[in-house]
């Protein structure tokens, strides 16, 4: 059995979104690409997706929550596996998430008994 990395409780979410690169310094953002969102936490996401990140790379990017509230995310990768597939399983932390949104994930978190 893996170790749990994660400090708070994730939910599932099964979610299709765009994600683009944060260039350094410059502001500019590469082009999007895809990805495929597993589950979400107030303080990050894991998700799969083709294209082959690094860590300590910044992303951004719209996700639907649960209620398919959109949420303007900015997010650090953290954990990068190769999946089976030949795609990539990645583990991001938000950054600079404002303290309304984490509220609106904890208050479904709440309500949703299939949270772990």
């Amino acid at each position: 059995m893996a170790l749990e990395q994660r400090l708070y409780k994730r939910t599932e979410l099964n979610e299709h979104v765009s994600l683009s690169l944060v260039g350094e310094g410059d502001g500019m953002f590469s082009e999007p690409f895809d990805v495929e969102i597993e589950n979400m936490s107030t303080d990050g996401i894991g998700f799969t997706c083709q294209q082959q990140l690094l860590i300590g790379e910044i992303l951004t990017g719209k996700i639907a929550i649960w209620t398919q509230e959109k949420m303007d995310v900015m997010m650090k990768v953290i954990r990068c596996t190769e999946s089976a597939n030949g795609g990539y399983s990645y583990g991001c932390m938000f950054v600079g998430m404002e303290g309304a949104e984490q509220t609106r994930i904890k208050i479904y978190q709440m309500f949703n008994p299939d949270a772990d």
